[in-house]
């Protein structure tokens, strides 16, 4: 029997359509050492749920085998061309009675034999169902067309598997890889220039790599995923490897020079035991000899493992560079052939069984075709150039970068990018690396050949020219009907050429296998290449053997070489019944770049998903759309659908308007910018983890909103309207909802079909200036399901004590305005404000309405301006008043005493008008004894002048209180008119007099003021000697207050009465000295206002009670004057006296309350606190000209605290 030059490598083409023992019963992946259990390496945890088992099924739905993919989008899986090759990517076209060609995928690590027999078959037969779990369908296969039956495939190509690259888009997309498939495996377009650790593995065949014992059956973990490791040692094409494998000779017999080759990335599988189990080639090897000799060199690794039939089209993946990448696509495995050695019959050789100890598997680089899967891959990330526009300006639109595709930059750092230089293509023109051991026992070329002599051993008929090549284990091969073996992948023994016929003796246990469908199989030729992989399964209605079993299944039985032979492999890709539909394939493979959607920036296209036209290249699209530049894109009037929705620049926004409607088939994402939907959105979910989501139209999902970050606001941003959200929305911790409200009834709302679950922040945002009182309520959200939750944070742009609080009752979310407490918002620092604070807190929720005035006022203020308004709450014009009157009582005690002493000393007869006093600088809660007019009598005479006189008086008073206890201090201006007549006799006087007084008292604040009117009588008396003289009087007045408070705009006014006594009396002793004389004296002075119980109007009107303010100040003192000028009309002097007020009471603010809230009552307001003890000082001067008297004198007091007494006075008195 003669081998062909592809005996050598014999590919494992992971798609393996032979035959199967047994109907349902596909090979596990990966083939392990002896020392490692199969079941170990099943990934049971489904850690690589992108590394994805592939169904493919036939067009008549009564056949299919398997592959294994890399997952490298939510729609796309990378694979083998060799997998579905067997038609043209045009039959891929649909999934009905007679057209079910098509390809299916699982990300389960244990999807089971049953689940896969389902999927193909399930439709059109009884099978079992399985477990309900099923693939996803195919809408599209594309492989390239340089592959090895392609359209442009290459009739000189000496390549197995070339351009064995192919891409299958699916109908149902998945969010497994992630945003920005940033769970996924990458995908390196770069050359790696050495040896690199791999993790290799797939849904194929497992096993023992020593015995060569395979896992067959209907096993359900015979379509599991299993995973190893191993290292890429060697990048070359094929007749390089054979060369180093078997020499010059037999190289260029077996892989001629003048073909065209293709690199491929190799590994293979080194025994782990190879100390104790080592190479060899003797008939007499037992099974601790292998044929390892270590072909690439290098030793195992832990977890060392080779890939098997139904691994074909499954990732080499490489942690080396900082995260997972495939290198490239599994295509084939490689057995290799060794002379038997003790053997005298050099045409009896050892091949390896695949998968074994020393085979090796070579994987298509991805670097090679890079351009292809960019172009072919149907998952199109794509953006908008700068500026507003229209959705449907395709101008606008580019094709962006894919997230997986990297290369390598300086140092080996991984770089998402595309080379800058073209794609080789089928080519071996890469720098290769990696090193080929001499095969220590390659068998002759005369065994090729067929012409080496039978020099001994046993001489039984050779394998004829029908052999078939040797295939993985576990599978059957017939010929004519009749078994010739099968032993579950033990190693080859026998002729590579021999007799015309039959089979020799000691070639009795050939093991090889016939495929069904998708193999080459040449008849009397030099060649017998299988691309098998995985079991073939397969229902064959009509064929031989085919039998019914008692399930009702059907089981398939042997097929002949004679049947396969009457099934020839399609043409150029396309299979014999199907109808040309790959013009667009079969013109020739897209340019990189040659127009839209053909590379990295591209242009001139729309946004919307399509599942394309069977066999036209690049017409499947599928989108994910990307808005990161600055500017608005606008749907208006548009219906379209894409994958996914990312809203990523801060600048960016797509407004979808009312009448157009934009799907998304996975969850779309905002980070930044804005998402306003006023027609319709419907994503599978929508994340919002940033940005703003608004609008007043419906957004419709499977899952539902989550606000993650970001704000969700319905109705435009700085505007009303109503947002429906169907599938349930929820707010993380950093997310916020956030509404605008235009008046007391208008506002945002929410309308939820689902749950609602409430948290992270709210923000209410209060339109044009409008604030709302306090009660005022809105239904801002509902949901058809439970709402529940809270938010953490809340804010709101209103003024002062006001809060937007939400509340949820039932399935309602309210939006309240309530009111922080006063106590702890205003700035007070008086009792007076603290206690409006208090009193303001305990009465809002049940006196609101009747004090609304205060509260819509108050409720606006800032923490200081709260807290002068509450300060100003206070009755302090109740104050002013009491202190008015007291002022005016003692301004007339003062003048009284004046009188009395000028009658005692200087006599009075006649008309008297004592000019302008004026009290300036200060002021205070009385006033001094008048010294000025206390004199002494002159050298002249004492005696007071007997008769009648009556007189009159003006005096100016200006007082200024200190501020205490929350008051802020007030100026009193006073001016009181005294006019009277008294009877002089020798020693004693009686007069009479009438007061008039009106003064103005304002607070220092300005919120207060209060103006007075009063009048009273006066009765009085002096009685003098030589040296003492005792002087008293008593009065009693009545007054008219009208008093103002000023609370910011708001105001208060009342008046009332008030009543005025005074009593006092003074002892001095006048003595003279040469220089002038001193006088002592004692005084005691009594001053009582009584102001009447009154109530406010206006808005912030109190009820106040009575007041009583009273002083009893006793002075003891002495005044020196002295005489100077001609008769002594020059009079200087200076007084010192002590003051002790014995009664200092003020009743202050009581019986107090808002007289629009009757049952408000408030706390007294405590009077003004009093020194009892202080000192007084002071000097002047007194001057005669002819009939006026002239004076100027300054006093002051000292040491007192409550106020500040200091009055400078001027008087001309003239006497007629």
């Amino acid at each position: 029997m003669k081998i062909s030059r592809k005996t050598l490598t014999n590919t494992v083409a992971g798609l393996a359509l032979g035959l199967g023992v047994t109907a349902g019963a596909p090979a596990l992946a990966l083939v392990t050492p002896s020392t490692t259990p199969p079941a170990s390496v099943v990934d049971t945890s489904n850690s690589r749920p992108y590394w994805v088992g592939l169904g493919i099924r036939n067009e008549a739905g009564n056949g299919g085998g398997t592959c294994t993919g890399l997952l490298i989008n939510p729609r796309t899986v990378l694979f083998a061309a060799h997998c579905v090759d067997t038609l043209a990517p045009g039959a891929y076209d649909g999934n009905s009675r007679g057209n079910r060609a098509q390809v299916g995928y699982t990300t389960d690590g244990t999807f089971g034999t049953t689940n896969l027999r389902n999927w193909l078959f399930g439709q059109d037969f009884n099978v079992p169902r399985g477990d309900g779990r099923t693939m996803v369908n195919s809408t599209m296969v594309w492989y390239d067309p340089r592959s090895r039956f392609g359209s442009e495939a290459d009739p000189n190509s000496g390549a197995f598997l070339p351009a064995d690259i192919a891409l299958a888009g699916f109908d149902t997309p998945t969010e497994l890889l992630g945003r920005d498939a940033q769970n996924g495996i990458g995908l390196l377009f770069s050359q790696v220039n050495g040896i690199v650790p791999v993790t290799i593995g797939g849904y194929g065949t497992s096993g023992n790599g020593l015995t060569g014992a395979r896992t067959s059956g209907a096993l359900e973990e015979n379509f599991f995923r299993r995973l190893g490791q191993n290292v890429v040692d060697f990048l070359g094409d094929e007749r390089q490897l054979t060369v180093g494998v078997y020499g010059q000779a037999i190289g260029d017999f077996l892989e001629p020079n003048g073909l065209r080759y293709q690199d491929l990335y190799w590994l293979d599988f080194d025994n782990p035991n190879f100390a104790t189990e080592p190479f060899s080639s003797s008939v007499t090897r037992t099974a601790s000899n292998t044929l390892d000799y270590n072909t690439l060199g290098g030793r195992a690794v832990a977890g060392e493992a080779i890939t098997g039939s139904g691994d074909s089209g499954s990732p080499l993946m490489t942690s080396a560079f900082g995260r997972d990448v495939s290198l490239g696509v599994l295509s084939q495995g490689t057995r290799l052939f060794f002379d038997a050695v003790g053997n005298p019959n050099d045409n009896l050789v050892f091949g390896q069984a695949f998968s074994n100890y020393g085979s090796l598997a070579g994987y298509n680089p991805l670097f090679l075709y890079w351009d292809q899967i960019l172009i072919n891959n149907p998952y199109k990330y794509v953006t908008t150039r700068a500026g507003d526009g229209e959705w449907t300006d395709s101008t606008r639109w580019t094709q962006e970068l894919d997230p997986l595709y990297f290369t390598l930059g300086a140092g080996n750092t991984l770089v998402n990018a595309v080379p800058t230089s073209a794609a080789l293509g089928y080519s071996n023109a890469a720098p290769d690396f990696g090193t080929v051991n001499r095969n220590p026992t390659p068998p002759a070329l005369c065994a090729y050949l067929g012409n080496c002599p039978a020099t001994g051993g046993n001489a039984g008929p050779a394998v004829s020219a029908e052999m078939v090549a040797q295939a993985f284990s576990g599978s059957r091969l017939t010929i004519d009907g009749d078994e010739v073996g099968s032993d579950q992948g033990s190693a080859y023994y026998g002729e590579l050429a021999g007799a015309a016929a039959g089979v020799s003796a000691t070639n009795s246990s050939v093991k090889a296998t016939q495929e069904l469908a998708g193999n080459r199989l040449t008849v009397n030729t030099t060649s017998d290449d299988l691309d098998q992989g995985a079991s073939y399964y397969g229902l064959m209605s009509g064929a031989a053997g085919a039998t019914s079993t008692a399930s009702g299944s059907v089981a398939l039985g042997q097929v002949s070489a004679t049947q396969v032979a009457n099934n020839p492999a399609p043409i150029n890709g396309q299979d014999a019944n199907e109808a040309q539909t790959t013009r667009a394939w079969t013109a020739g493979r897209l340019a990189l770049n040659s127009g839209a959607l053909t590379g990295v920036g591209s242009s001139g296209f729309t946004p919307n998903n399509t599942d394309g036209v069977a066999g036209v290249q690049n017409s499947t699209r599928y989108f994910e759309v990307n808005l990161r530049a600055a500017g608005t894109t606008s749907m208006t009037g548009v219906t379209a659908t894409i994958d996914r929705l990312n809203v990523r620049g801060a600048q960016s926004g797509l407004n979808i308007k009312v009448g157009s409607r934009l799907n998304t088939t996975i969850s779309s994402f905002v980070d930044a910018g804005v998402l306003n939907v006023d027609g319709i959105f419907a994503p599978r979910q929508l994340n919002v983890l940033g940005g703003t989501v608004s609008g007043s139209g419906s957004i419709l999902t499977q899952s539902g909103v989550l606000v993650a970050g970001g704000v969700l606001t319905p109705g435009a941003v700085g505007g009303v309207g109503t947002l429906s959200i169907s599938g349930g929305a929820g707010f993380g911790s950093t997310g916020m909802f956030g509404v605008d409200i235009a008046n007391s009834i208008t506002a945002d709302r929410l309308n939820v079909t689902g749950n609602l679950v409430l948290g992270g922040g709210f923000a209410a945002n209060f339109l044009n200036g409008y604030v709302p009182d306090f009660g005022t309520s809105w239904t801002v959200a509902s949901a058809t399901g439970t709402t529940s939750g809270a938010f953490a944070m809340i804010a709101s742009n209103l003024p002062g004590v006001l809060r937007a609080t939400p509340r949820v009752a039932g399935k309602d979310v309210f939006v309240d305005i309530t009111a922080v407490p006063y106590a702890s918002f205003a700035a007070c620092a008086s009792v007076q404000c603290s206690g409006f604070a208090s009193l303001l807190d305990s009465n809002r929720a049940s006196n609101y309405s009747s004090l609304a005035s205060v509260y819509r006022y108050s409720d606006r203020l800032n923490p200081v301006e709260a807290a002068n308004f509450l300060q100003a709450l206070t009755p302090w014009d109740n104050g002013l008043a009491a202190q008015s009157m007291l002022r005016t009582s003692e301004s007339m005690s003062a003048m009284v005493m004046g009188r009395v002493a000028q009658v005692r000393q200087t006599g009075a007869q006649g008309a008297n008008w004592g000019g302008i006093q004026t009290a300036a600088l200060g002021g205070g809660l009385g006033v001094m004894t008048d010294a000025g007019e206390i004199m002494p009598a002159t050298n002249v005479s004492s005696t007071m002048k007997p008769g009648w006189s009556a007189f009159g008086e003006v005096r100016g008073l200006r007082a200024s209180a200190e501020a205490q206890k929350g008051f802020v201090g007030a100026r009193t201006e006073t001016v009181t008119g005294l006019v009277g007549v008294d009877y002089t006799q020798k020693n004693y006087v009686l007069g009479a007099a009438l007061h008039l007084a009106n003064g103005t008292s304002k607070l220092s604040s300005r919120t207060a003021k209060t103006k007075s009117d009063a009048a009273a009588l006066s009765v009085y008396g002096s009685v003098s000697g030589p040296v003492l003289a005792l002087d008293g009087y008593l009065s009693r007045g009545a007054g008219n207050l009208d008093m103002t408070r000023f609370a910011g705009p708001l105001a208060a006014s009342a008046s009332t009465d008030s009543t005025l006594t005074s009593f006092g009396a003074a002892l001095s002793a006048n003595n003279k000295t040469s220089w002038g004389s001193y006088v002592p004296s004692v005084s005691m002075a009594y001053d009582k206002a009584e102001i009447d119980a009154y109530r406010e109007s206006g808005p912030i009107g109190l009820t106040v009670g009575e007041r009583t303010v009273e002083s009893l100040v006793a002075r003891l003192g002495v005044t020196a004057y002295g005489n100077f000028g001609s008769g002594s009309t020059i009079k200087p002097w200076v007084r010192v006296a002590l003051a002790h007020d014995f009664e200092a009471s003020d009743t202050g603010a009581n019986g107090l309350g808002f007289a629009s809230a009757t049952s408000v009552t408030l706390a007294n307001v405590a009077g003004l606190a009093q020194d009892e003890s202080w000192g007084e000082v002071g000097l002047g001067v007194e001057a005669k000209v002819k009939s006026a008297t002239l004076g100027l004198s300054y006093e002051t007091t000292i040491d007192r605290t409550d106020v500040r007494v200091e009055q400078i006075r001027a008087r001309v008195r003239v006497a007629f």
